[in-house]
């Protein structure tokens, strides 16, 4: 008995299931594996040159996700979420320890010919999204300047669904038929660096264990751009949590594989403690008959 325990403690803790591994592909990553309190100032993940700035909350316990066929993501660390109505939190990207193929002759990400995922778990915890200025999502930045942002996009009523801003107004946004609510949601948006426009593809809760043929949103054409940061900014009355945040050049780092195997694991350990349970309850119930027969 106390073997099987030790088995399925191991198996369990085992659970992370890659979420937590880094892989070459790996631009950035957080987990936001923080104490409870201000994000800025906090220097934790991979691939980052600065520390986080600005206003957010690390809260404790991260967001549980399962995909639409039943398969884990397995999450680690806390989450965090916005406080503030369009003071975000940002961060800088280690740039001179990328691969050089991935920068352009500037030393900014996305040189031509180079292909970026960004995926990351949001929740929207508070607030209403259907008037003007409510938003929350993930931008990549250039310096100072918005290049691209995936979320609620926070336009006119009629934009209540998860989507893409390229920054080019109004008209430019583009809409999956997900509406914003709590339910925990996988954004994933994959940005394909062109000679000239770039092409973006934006997923909604796709499967785990490989991309889509067909994207939620897109294929689609946007302006040239470059990034250099990320920002994770809500505005209006809309609050939203955060976590998972990856951005990497392959959609298997971007999204980890599902832990369906070590549920599996998990579940065949349970039954089998179940099992031994019952059958010392059984043989001691046996023992208990013969000696009264006695």
């Amino acid at each position: 008995m106390s073997s099987l325990r030790t088995s399925l403690c191991v198996m369990l803790a085992m659970g992370t299931c890659g979420s937590v591994f880094v892989g070459a592909a790996t631009i950035v990553s957080d987990q936001f594996v923080y104490p409870a309190g201000p994000i800025s100032g906090q220097n934790g993940g991979h691939g980052w040159g600065s520390a986080y700035t600005g206003n957010g909350q690390i809260n404790a316990g991260s967001l549980p996700y399962l995909d639409p066929v039943g398969e884990l993501y397995s999450t680690a660390g806390n989450r965090v979420s916005t406080i503030t109505d369009g003071n975000g939190m940002f961060r800088s990207i280690d740039l001179a320890n990328q691969p050089p193929n991935l920068l352009d002759p500037t030393g900014r990400l996305g040189a031509d010919g180079t292909r970026v995922y960004i995926g990351f778990l949001v929740r929207l915890d508070s607030g209403i999204v259907t008037a003007f200025g409510d938003y929350g999502g993930i931008s990549l930045f250039d310096a100072t300047s918005e290049q691209l942002f995936f979320g609620d996009l926070g336009f006119q009523g009629t934009h209540i669904f998860w989507g893409v801003d390229p920054q080019e107004g109004s008209a430019a946004v583009r809409d999956s038929s997900t509406q914003v609510s709590a339910v925990i949601r996988l954004l994933v948006g994959r940005i394909d660096f062109n000679l000239g426009s770039e092409t973006v593809r934006f997923y909604v809760d796709p499967p785990l264990h490989e991309e889509p043929a067909t994207p939620t949103v897109g294929p689609f054409t946007m302006h040239d751009f470059r990034f250099t940061r990320i920002r994770i900014q809500s505005g209006g009355n809309g609050r939203y949590s955060f976590d998972e945040l990856k951005v990497a050049t392959t959609y298997s780092e971007a999204v980890p594989e599902p832990c369906t195997a070590t549920l599996v694991s998990g579940a065949f350990l349970l039954l089998s403690l179940k099992r031994a349970s019952r059958s010392r309850r059984h043989a001691a119930g046996n023992r208990r008959v013969e000696a009264l027969k006695r």
